[in-house]
């Protein structure tokens, strides 16, 4: 059931997103073509600055759409549809902070394609940046060969992991509205609590790094980043102490669901 729970979810926001999605595809393609067309400066200017709205647009879609569905889902009048499924409270949890983070990576994923379709249309007339392109290429497929490949895979996971206490922030205080203890349910309560809570998981995070000496990167001479020796085994330690968070934040919330939520 929980699966059918995901598929179900994922039906439900992709349609927030479905038309940044084609705007993005279809500019990326035709932008370049009328920009080669076009020798007009104000041409290339509004079009740079629609390039510009679109990355920035992207970021601030990213977060409403993770809110509204979130709180259409689980806080809304119509949410208590969504309760009396055959699904654990557990379940739809999980169900929530899957979506969401899956359409987070998505959204970034197709915005960095957005932009290689922009760039590479518009290079089909410039030799010279065709000439850049194709070295960047190489370059990034001569770092995957050389073991360049688990890292983006560390780090999407790595990211991933990251992104599951901050969605969990974002329903807990949802949650702690949606409780007696609020007569008023005001979206400013929900962002009052959703910065003291991170506030306060950052400040533990700092601490927790402090006092085991985690360092995930240091800076040599030329101020360039370089990887620690340590990296491995830093990275386990700080998803085990982010999933740690997690746990916590998910069993709080699910009790609270359980016990003390009114909609």
């Amino acid at each position: 059931m929980l699966f059918k729970l995901i598929k179900h979810d994922f039906k439900n926001i992709f349609k927030d997103y479905a038309l940044l999605y084609i705007i993005m595809i279809v500019f990326s393609i035709a932008a370049p073509l009328l920009m080669n067309w076009s020798t007009n400066s104000l041409f290339w200017g509004i079009t740079n600055l629609i390039l510009l709205f679109l990355i920035i647009g992207s970021s601030i879609m990213v977060l409403v759409n993770t809110v509204s569905f979130i709180k259409r889902r689980m806080f809304s009048d119509s949410a208590y549809l969504n309760y009396t499924l055959p699904v654990s409270m557990s379940q739809t949890l999980i169900s929530k902070i899957f979506v969401s983070i899956s359409m987070i990576l998505l959204t970034g994923l197709l915005s960095v394609v957005a932009l290689i379709i922009f760039t590479y249309m518009f290079s089909l007339t410039d030799p010279s940046t065709f000439a850049f392109l194709n070295e960047i290429a190489k370059r990034v497929m001569q770092f995957l060969q050389e073991g360049g490949t688990m890292y983006v895979v560390q780090l999407i996971i790595s990211y991933f992991i990251e992104m599951v206490p901050t969605i969990l922030t974002l329903i807990l205080s949802f949650t702690l509205v949606n409780t007696s203890f609020f007569k008023k349910k005001s979206n400013v309560y929900v962002l009052l609590i959703f910065l003291l809570i991170s506030f306060v998981l950052s400040f533990s995070s700092t601490m927790f790094m402090h006092v085991i000496g985690i360092e995930m990167i240091s800076m040599d001479g030329t101020v360039t980043a370089i990887l620690n020796q340590n990296y491995q085994l830093n990275f386990i330690v700080m998803n085990v102490y982010q999933l740690v968070v997690s746990g916590i934040l998910f069993f709080t919330t699910t009790y609270i669901l359980n016990n003390y939520l009114e909609i």
